[in-house]
């Protein structure tokens, strides 16, 4: 549905960009690997003895072993953060309302996800987190996508993947990510839950009651069910995370900064003086919790997304054990010698059970854990430089049976004093059985429309965004103007045998609400048939659309998309907008 030219866009038509050189820079995406018993794919990230990432390999390198069986590898490639590139001479200058998809500094790597977790975490650790991100901010590379998602009663998307550094320093301004307590977590140098229940026992030798065994096994359900919640609200965080993220090409780095790790732990409820553990356990109390299939679920999403988990302890190095902490008001275990050997132990084996969660979870997805250590600014920049040079490998496993087994995967290098960093199994599951194989096939439609993502530019274009001219008033919202100069060097339009170009486009958009919500979206689909002089003409000024939608008032943000139908090619960028009635035209105008 080509157009007559809007008169705003008159001056858009001119070279968009060089586009014609820039789109055949283009980097060719690997093939799509369908990812079950019948086609492993594996990301590895190879490590010298200083953490630098090495690169050259070559498929003769590695060798891979699945269940101690050695494999033939049907797929390599060797993925290579781009050079950080020279600064525009002459900076992209656009007009009010005018947006475009170009990115003057290429994608250097996968996509980096942050997600800074206040549900599990201490306020003065969150603190720590956003001091960290905005120290790495000031030095990181040109071309890096990141996106910033928060954790609390649930996962909210802060700022959607973007290379600009103004618009996540904005998003770290935005109060949701605001240090706030979560009143599932215990604030350290503050009485615990348990540390306001009564003391059974302390400093007595009376024998205990059984009031004292019902509140001590009270207490003990309450953690139970503190933890419980915990647990389900971070695994629904990842599912949904890894939703998301499926609909990305390549691997995608998430950094989890928490101050605890909930998965897999129990409750840490003290036994009651002169009442053996084993007693104690048996009545019932302190019997913890098992979250195996739930994880596993996660664990499979994660991998079908190609998701590396980098778990960050937010608090750094750990202190002094809590009893000897002067802010902590309720310090009767310095009172009862047994008391105090029996917390300080629970809480090194809780640091340990900690870690192990972590190193567990980082292995599971082919990440790596990072903690006791304050430089979070610096795991950043190792994270970042690490998961944007790695490798891919593929391989048929040799038992192709669907018997939902866990299948532990080894892969060696070649090379001296090498670290490696990959998932370490995967479940042997029935695609078709669990589902979850679905979510790692979106459409191209879906996947560049998807609120948040990385801008997609293998097709450039310039866009106008305003309210409508002359548009009658209406209280739900306002009706805005869509448009368009698509650059057509990036769009499949075949010769036939007459001269004729023949294709097809389909234009989209998508206006989200801050929860990420669609409140309304237009279609509008394309046939174009060119002659010869028409296609010339419009390789030199770009091809003309309009279209038309209503928005609801207030911040929204506008996912538009060009697709090309013939080879799945596409255009995406988001514009954030405020939406205001268009100003009344002066009086005589």
């Amino acid at each position: 549905m080509p157009t007559h030219p809007h008169p705003a866009l008159r001056h858009l038509g001119h070279l968009l960009l060089a586009a014609a050189s820039i789109a055949a820079a283009q980097t060719v995406q690997p093939p799509a690997i369908r990812q079950n018993v019948n086609n492993v794919l594996i990301d590895v990230v190879v490590a010298d003895k200083y953490g630098q990432p090495v690169k050259g390999l070559d498929k003769t390198h590695f060798q891979v072993l699945e269940n101690g069986v050695a494999q033939q590898i049907s797929f390599f490639e060797e993925h290579q953060a781009d050079p950080a590139p020279a600064p525009p001479a002459h900076p992209l200058q656009l007009p009010p309302d005018v947006f475009t998809n170009f990115e003057s500094a290429p994608d250097s790597g996968p996509a980096l996800v942050m997600l800074l977790d206040s549900l599990n975490t201490p306020t003065a650790d969150q603190a720590k987190v956003r001091m960290a991100m905005l120290d790495f901010l000031k030095q990181v590379p040109a071309g890096t996508h990141i996106a910033v998602f928060t954790l609390s009663s649930r996962l909210r998307l802060l700022q959607g993947f973007t290379g600009d550094l103004a618009l996540l320093k904005t998003a770290l301004a935005n109060p949701q990510s605001w240090p706030k307590q979560s009143h599932l977590t215990d604030d350290p140098g503050q009485d615990t839950y348990a540390d306001s229940m009564p003391k059974p026992g302390i400093g007595s030798s009376s024998a205990i009651s059984n009031a004292d065994v019902l509140m001590a096994r009270f207490v003990a359900d309450e953690q139970d069910f503190r933890m419980d919640q915990r647990v389900h609200i971070t695994l629904d965080a990842f599912n949904n995370l890894s939703t998301y993220l499926t609909a990305l090409p390549g691997r995608k780095n998430l950094i989890w900064f928490s101050g605890s790790f909930p998965l897999g732990l129990t409750p840490d409820i003290p036994v009651p003086q002169g009442v053996s553990p084993a007693a104690f356990q048996t009545e019932g109390i302190n019997s913890g919790r098992t979250y195996d299939q739930e994880l596993r679920r996660t664990s499979n999403l994660l991998a079908l997304a190609r998701v590396a988990v980098y778990p960050v302890a937010a608090g750094g190095i750990t202190s002094a054990p809590s009893q000897f902490n002067s802010s902590q008001s309720n310090n009767d275990a310095l009172h009862a010698p047994s008391v105090m050997i029996r917390q300080g132990g629970a809480e090194a084996g809780n640091d340990i059970s900690v870690h192990s969660t972590m190193d567990t979870l980082a292995e599971d997805t082919g990440g790596r854990a990072f903690y006791s250590t304050n430089d979070l600014a610096g795991v950043i920049r190792n994270v970042s430089q690490l998961g944007a040079n790695y490798y891919s490998i593929a391989y048929t496993p040799k038992d192709s049976n669907y018997d939902g087994k866990f299948r532990k995967v080894a892969i060696k290098v070649d090379a001296p004093k090498v670290k490696l960093d990959y998932r370490r199994g995967y479940y042997a599951d029935d695609p078709e059985k669990t589902g979850v194989d679905k979510l790692a096939h979106p459409t191209r439609t879906a996947a560049v429309l998807l609120r948040g993502a990385p801008p997609e530019t293998q097709i450039l274009f310039k866009v106008r965004v305003a309210p409508t001219e002359g548009a009658a008033p209406d209280p739900r919202g306002v009706r805005y103007s869509i448009n368009w100069v698509a650059d057509l060097h990036g769009v499949t339009l075949p010769a036939a045998g007459n001269g004729l170009r023949h294709g097809g486009l389909a234009l989209v958009a998508v206006a989200y609400d801050t929860d990420g919500k669609a409140r309304n979206s237009v279609t509008n689909s394309a046939s174009l048939i060119l002659k010869p002089e028409e296609y010339a003409n419009y390789l030199k000024t770009g091809l003309q659309f309009h279209q038309e939608l209503d928005l609801p008032r207030g911040l929204i943000y506008l996912r538009v998309a060009i697709v090309d139908t013939t080879n799945d090619h596409a255009g995406a960028t988001e514009i954030p907008l405020t939406v205001v009635p268009a100003a009344p035209k002066p009086a005589g105008k």
